[in-house]
């Protein structure tokens, strides 16, 4: 409001055309913002599951190794 009637804008349409850009450049940055907290987020769940994935794999093979070297025994 103040840079119009600052005359900064030639006219209502330049002014009018200010806003939406302004907007549309908040609302780009703000669905960024969004899609990268989205994007974290299934990461750190994907990592979990591996991690989850490859810790009860660990845990099932050492059980099965140890009776296996004891049943050699």
């Amino acid at each position: 409001y103040l840079a119009s009637k600052g005359n900064q804008f030639k006219n209502k349409r330049v002014l009018i055309e200010a806003i939406y850009k302004k907007k549309t450049e908040k609302d780009k940055q703000t669905q960024l913002v969004k899609q990268a907290e989205l994007r974290r987020q299934k990461n750190q769940d994907t990592r979990k599951r591996k991690t989850d994935k490859k810790f009860v794999a660990d845990e099932t093979t050492v059980g099965t190794g140890a009776t296996a070297t004891t049943g050699k025994k």
